[in-house]
């Protein structure tokens, strides 16, 4: 069977237009972090939760930014191990009740909302008291 030059060109036109058309297709999946209800869903955890004792607390101020500075040993490691925390404002008395009582666990999110002195502090969602040591 011979070829024409029309049969040709058609079936050219239509390999391209298939070639072209694939990659402007659309897909029914919804965005990430959308239910279909406009809400939006966290897939990863916000919050960092710390188990330990707080060694050493102090306030710092920069202007109208005031944070809570926490030295923080994590349970199960040796006595030199500690940790800073920096949380955005004064220390609440959920906090300070905690603390006093011995190891605590603390839950706080996992990105900075503001900075105080140019230091990125989160936000205390939860101090809780697990007991006397």
């Amino acid at each position: 069977m011979k070829s024409s030059p029309v049969r040709d060109f058609l079936f050219l036109a239509v390999l391209l237009a298939l070639t072209l058309g694939v990659g402007h297709c659309a897909t029914s999946a919804p965005k990430r972090g959308d239910n279909g209800l406009g809400a939006v869903i966290e897939y990863t955890n916000p919050l960092v939760y710390n188990l330990g004792i707080i060694k050493d607390a102090k306030i710092v101020r920069k202007d109208a930014h005031i944070g809570t500075s926490l030295m923080f040993q994590p349970y199960g490691t040796f006595t030199l191990y500690t940790e800073q925390v920096l949380l955005c404002g004064a220390p609440t008395d959920d906090l300070i009740d905690a603390a006093s009582k011995g190891p605590i666990v603390l839950a706080y999110k996992r990105q900075a909302r503001e900075s105080v002195d140019g230091i990125g502090c989160h936000e205390l969602k939860g101090a809780f008291s697990i007991g006397a040591q």
